[in-house]
């Protein structure tokens, strides 16, 4: 790998650092952070999902998709129903 592409493959990281803490300062006027976002945009595209679908689509934790998803029910972003097959 060349000195320019070494640096490039380094430099990514970072650029996307600087895109997350830019988004989420145009986020924070909504009171929301681009986790929330990223879960809105999720159910965007893809409707009504259950909440084991967001953890296995977004990598994450049981426990950070709970949190995310209790305080976006509590600021109106979102409104939660029961499965009516386990009743969760």
């Amino acid at each position: 790998m060349s000195d320019i592409e070494m640096r490039m493959v380094e430099a990514i990281p970072e650029a996307g650092r600087m895109v997350t803490k830019a988004l989420g300062e145009v986020l924070r006027p909504f009171q929301l952070t681009v986790a929330q976002l990223e879960v809105l945009e999720l159910l965007w595209r893809q409707g009504e999902v259950s909440q084991k679908a967001i953890i296995e689509t977004r990598g994450v934790e049981a426990a950070t998709v709970g949190t995310t998803l209790t305080r976006l029910e509590r600021d109106g972003w979102i409104v939660r129903h029961a499965d009516p097959t386990d009743g969760r």
